[in-house]
């Protein structure tokens, strides 16, 4: 993954929080110490509409 610190990132969702989610998880992974490394954020479903 290329390092995105001091860049602007982009996260849009459809209104049911799922953009804020990923950018609060992006947000946790960035503010880590730079002696510390963050691979990987994975999302999973949790809820699925039909």
């Amino acid at each position: 993954m290329e390092n995105i610190r001091n860049k602007v990132v982009v996260i849009t969702g459809d209104g049911s929080g799922i953009g804020e989610a990923i950018a609060d998880a992006v947000a946790h992974a960035i503010s880590q110490p730079e002696n510390a490394s963050v691979n990987e954020i994975i999302l999973r479903a949790t809820v699925q509409e039909f």
